[in-house]
């Protein structure tokens, strides 16, 4: 079934491409379709859906990504969102495969823009393109826009299972097929690499991953694959807040200390606060 969704959403892809130059005769970009926010009013995702407006209008803004399809990605979500980007215009549709999933962003937010114009599609398959651009809007561009922050990857991750644990009450298909994907791919919360969040100063348990790591013990490194951590529902507080990020630390967490050739001294700083830290010629070198 997943195959044969791909080979349609091709073809529509192909579609899109090939019928351009027509459409593009037509196109009035005071006139597109754009997300419905009356049908979330009140809930949880309009919250969500605003602060991905403001994420990415500030991205934009502030020329965050110079690089073409990254601009785009982010300037036709804001558009579909309902936001404001001065001189507007679409660009012609690049090369797609399922590799980039960059382009494939690209053209369902385009498609979802101009579904009035795509009268060959089908009203059920529109609705699945609105519902692809409802996710890709409000959750993945960000998701993808952030994620070359290496410090900020394990608070990063957290925050997406938390969304889509938020999803699941609404697009309960969509959010479980996506928290089964993060469940094959929690690299930044492994023993190895969650201690990259020491460094992110957005990260609030920071001095509570400093204090986990102080009681572990590593007497001698040993290299192998890392093992990915699986995040049970009784790991999520009831209240709705995050895990803390100090239940993934182990004594493997040493593995970027003993990379770094760190001594005994060097390490002094996650005895203190984290306010502190940038004192400590230790942690500016971990940073």
């Amino acid at each position: 079934m997943v195959q044969n969704k791909l080979d349609l959403l091709t073809q529509f892809l192909k579609r899109l491409q090939d019928d351009w130059p027509k459409l593009l005769e037509d196109i009035d970009v005071t006139s597109l379709n754009k997300f419905d926010w009356e049908a979330i009013g009140e809930t949880e995702i309009e919250d969500q859906a605003q602060k991905a407006l403001e994420d990415l209008s500030h991205f934009i803004a502030q020329k965050t990504f110079e690089r073409e399809d990254y601009k785009e990605v982010c300037e036709l979500a804001v558009v579909y969102l309902g936001g404001v980007v001065p001189g507007f215009k679409f660009q012609y549709p690049g090369a797609y495969h399922h590799a980039r999933f960059m382009a494939s962003c690209i053209y369902i937010l385009k498609m979802a823009l101009l579904l009035d114009k795509l009268t060959w599609m089908k009203e059920v398959e529109k609705q699945e393109v609105r519902v692809m651009a409802e996710f890709i809007s409000i959750f993945y561009v960000v998701w993808w826009l952030k994620a070359y922050i290496g410090i900020r990857a394990p608070m990063n991750d957290l925050v997406a299972m938390k969304q889509m644990r938020m999803y699941s009450k609404y697009k309960q298909l969509t959010a479980s097929t996506c928290l089964a994907s993060w469940a094959r791919h929690t690299w930044y919360l492994t023993e190895e690499l969650v201690v990259l969040c020491l460094a992110d100063i957005t990260c609030p348990f920071r001095d509570d991953v400093a204090a986990a790591l102080l009681q572990e013990v590593l007497e001698e490194y040993h290299p192998r694959k890392p093992k990915l951590p699986q995040i049970p529902d009784n790991s999520w507080p009831r209240d709705g807040s995050l895990p803390n990020l100090a239940i993934f630390v182990g004594p493997r967490s040493y593995l970027i200390f003993f990379l770094l050739k760190f001594s005994a001294a060097d390490m002094d700083w996650l005895k203190f606060g984290c306010e502190e830290w940038d004192k400590f010629s230790g942690y500016n070198k971990f940073t």
